[in-house]
């Protein structure tokens, strides 16, 4: 049961600080395995930005726990807060997007909850082009159990919150330099053995090879310790070293992020430590006016933690689709050698876009009890305007995730259609038909639900 009246408080102040900044007054997302940022600086000053949707949505399900027999279904009402705030200052830079949940469950089978997603980012300007100080909060609900089903008693709340400075210099003519400083913490409000206390230091060398290209040699030094956990099960504490050398470019039509060069990560009490190469490829091709491909490659050491820092994507964010999505992360204190690729493509027309979105990963764990798995699937979206103000939707999924410790599989289907229709600029109303089904070689992990969800919203 998530009682999350302190998630409420914490996006709210999150939320309150920002316009506060903005109001007396970027950030680029950071490396996939490090929540270091580097500010563009705003060229001018822009008045501050926030747009905000409020809706209301019912939910009845089938099979509200997820189970393979028995299943018990469950009426709910939702009403939610999603919002999106941008300012770009000369003192202060800040953007968010976020979303506030409340579930009332009808029928009583869960107590209400608050639960809620949160990636906000402020950097303050102490000195231009000297010395910056960053402030990053990321908040999601993520599985306690990844293995099993995702029922609300299987989900929980957690937090990633960043701070530090980033003191900039010179250093000749062609080349420039990066020390960053950052305290972070994690929490989730179920699995304790997640709550660290970290500390990271950075020094960067960056030459500009031109107005659209950079080469950086970095070196970045993190220490984790964990606030509960038996050190006679896990590992306590751990040091991890990167150094790596980093190309950017931004073209007309294709962006290239490559990063290349090796990770070390020292555990304490006497474990092992294990090293590799860090690799990671990132490209951004728009291929038309109407399409573009994605593609990420990464051979690195891997945690929790730095797949939950997600920047803020103001051009992503859906508040015409007001609904909390629940992540897939693994919340524990493990470090893993992560190989993936995922590719991603994108239409959209006139009237009719889609998405096809295929991966592969593959996951090892370097300690702590076994979490070691493979996965690979697709998820494909559709989009039809039927009338300019009436859009028809489709989505599907085919996830299949592999288990080395005891060779099980897990073979997850998902598919859905939603209708959507525009009353006046501001009033929309929503309503889709999903259904969710697991197949697994584990005897009583399977199983089916159907959802109906109906939302009406309010859009500034």
């Amino acid at each position: 049961m998530l009682r999350q009246g302190r998630l409420a408080s914490t996006i709210t102040l999150a939320l309150v600080g920002l316009s506060g900044g903005a109001l007396a007054q970027t950030y680029t997302p950071p490396d996939q395995a490090n929540p270091v940022s580097t500010l563009v600086p705003a060229t001018t000053q822009t008045p501050p930005f926030f747009d905000y949707a409020i809706g209301l949505g019912y939910e009845h399900t089938d099979n509200i726990d997820r189970v393979t027999t028995n299943p018990t279904g469950q009426d709910i009402l939702q009403p939610t807060l999603s919002f999106t705030f941008n300012q770009q200052g000369s003192t202060i830079q800040a953007q968010a997007v976020g979303l506030i949940q409340y579930t009332d469950y009808l029928q009583g089978y869960f107590g209400n909850e608050f639960r809620g997603q949160l990636s906000g980012v402020l950097n303050w300007t102490i000195s231009p082009q000297r010395l910056n100080f960053d402030v990053e909060d990321y908040s999601s609900v993520q599985p306690v159990d990844t293995r099993r089903s995702n029922s609300p008693a299987n989900q929980q709340q957690v937090n990633i919150f960043v701070s530090g400075p980033t003191l900039s210099f010179k250093l000749g003519n062609a080349l420039r330099g990066e020390a960053d400083l950052r305290y972070i913490n994690t929490t989730a409000s179920k699995t304790k053995a997640f709550n660290s206390q970290r500390g990271l230091g950075a020094l960067r060398v960056i030459r500009d090879l031109s107005t659209t290209a950079s080469l950086s040699g970095n070196f970045e030094a993190v220490n984790v310790d964990f606030n509960n956990i038996d050190p006679l099960i896990n590992t306590q504490r751990y040091t991890e070293y990167n150094v790596y050398a980093r190309y950017q470019s931004q073209l007309a039509h294709l962006d290239m992020d490559l990063a290349l060069g090796g990770s070390q990560v020292d555990f304490s009490h006497d474990s092992s430590s294990h090293s590799g190469a860090l690799v990671r490829a990132a490209l951004a091709w728009r291929l038309t006016s109407r399409s573009s491909l994605q593609v990420n490659a990464s051979d690195q050491l891997d945690d929790s933690t730095a797949n939950l820092v997600q920047p803020p994507n103001l051009t992503t964010a859906m508040l015409t689709d007001p609904t909390l999505q629940v992540g897939r992360t693994v919340i524990s204190p493990a470090v893993f050698r992560d190989r993936s690729v995922n590719l991603g493509y994108l239409y959209r027309g006139p009237r009719f876009g889609f998405t096809l979105t295929p991966y592969y990963s593959r996951l090892r764990q370097l300690n702590g009890s076994d979490l070691s798995r493979n996965g690979h699937g697709v998820v494909a979206t559709a989009s039809y305007l039927i009338r300019p103000l009436l859009t028809l939707g489709v989505n599907v999924g085919d996830q299949t995730t592999e288990y080395t410790s005891d060779h099980s599989r897990d073979r997850d289907r998902t598919y859905g259609v939603n209708l959507t229709r525009q009353l006046t600029p501001h009033w929309s109303w929503s309503i889709a038909f999903s259904h969710d089904g697991r197949h697994s070689t584990r005897s009583g992990f399977g199983y089916n639900e159907n959802q109906v969800f109906a939302i009406l919203y309010y859009r500034r």
